[in-house]
């Protein structure tokens, strides 16, 4: 696999070797990449924007279906009103919505 960042830097490896360097160079890769199960680990800003909207309702239902693990009902209400703040899924909904239609 391969990964191009912004600064046009490019690292060669598996996955794990992959958010490995990422670690450290300081960047946790959330919020810049998402590890597709078709494509492997893509850079956000380069999906497509049918992927971009699989992705997010994918990462949305399992966060949904995480909230029925919780079993005190306050804790339900206190993670639904806080949303999902996984910060992949945060910036691929900012991706999605800069874009034009």
């Amino acid at each position: 696999m391969k990964v191009t960042l912004p600064d046009g830097m490019i690292i060669e490896g598996s996955v794990d070797q992959i958010r490995k360097t990422l670690e450290k160079l300081g960047l946790s890769g959330d919020g810049l990449f998402y590890n597709s199960g078709s494509r492997g680990l893509v850079l956000i800003k380069e999906m497509q924007s049918l992927h971009l909207r699989n992705a997010i309702l994918k990462m949305y239902n399992q966060w949904v279906d995480s909230l029925h693990r919780i079993v005190e009902p306050k804790e339900v209400v206190d993670e639904i009103l806080d949303g999902n703040t996984d910060p992949t899924f945060v910036a691929m909904l900012q991706e999605l919505a800069s874009r034009e239609e």
